[in-house]
């Protein structure tokens, strides 16, 4: 049978922001409740070099990582405009060639985890305005599952944890929102 086009539900806005030292996670958390005009949750803070040393050259080796997502139903049409804000964002926090903000937006549904960027690789398609979207988790199963291409702190215990806790707030935004459970 033919399926119809529909609008999807709406969609949580996720991601994952880095900071060095001398700005405060505070200050990002503000810039992201003031885009996406909702209450930020957070996770707690941890060491990019846990899992990654890609960014040691171009922002230091005391990076600290956070998770958060935004309780704020948002639609996904338009949703890689993001990412287009968060270039900004990072270019607003830029000292002289030093990058000191990293912010990588995506979205979350009921069936996965999607981030932003502005780089295209074979498992990564091309949205608009030179923006890409790639799925890094899958929910299925009742479980988030990483793909080959999944970054590794998303897919770590502190991370899954965190999202599984942007799944039920996702969840009930939608259920209190009537809309579709379908994605």
């Amino acid at each position: 049978m033919m399926a119809t086009p529909h609008i999807p539900a709406k969609v949580l806005p996720v991601g994952g922001f880095m900071i060095i030292p001398e700005i405060a996670p505070e200050q990002v958390l503000g810039d992201l409740e003031s885009y996406f005009r909702g209450k930020v949750v957070v996770s707690r803070g941890f060491s990019v070099q846990e899992y990654t040393h890609y960014y040691d050259q171009e922002m230091g080796e005391d990076i600290v990582k956070y998770f958060y997502y935004v309780r704020n139903l948002l639609d996904v049409e338009g949703a890689e405009q993001w990412k287009i804000w968060s270039n900004h964002r990072e270019a607003a926090y830029r000292a002289a060639d030093s990058r000191r903000v990293n912010l990588d937006p995506g979205y979350l549904t009921l069936s996965k985890l999607v981030l932003f960027s502005t780089k295209g690789y074979a498992h990564r398609i091309y949205i608009r305005e030179s923006i890409y979207a790639e799925v890094t988790l899958q929910y299925r199963h009742k479980n988030f599952h990483s793909l080959p291409w999944t970054y590794r702190d998303y897919s770590s215990p502190a991370g899954l944890t965190f999202w599984h806790q942007a799944r039920e707030e996702l969840e009930r935004l939608l259920k209190s929102h009537s809309d579709t459970l379908k994605d």
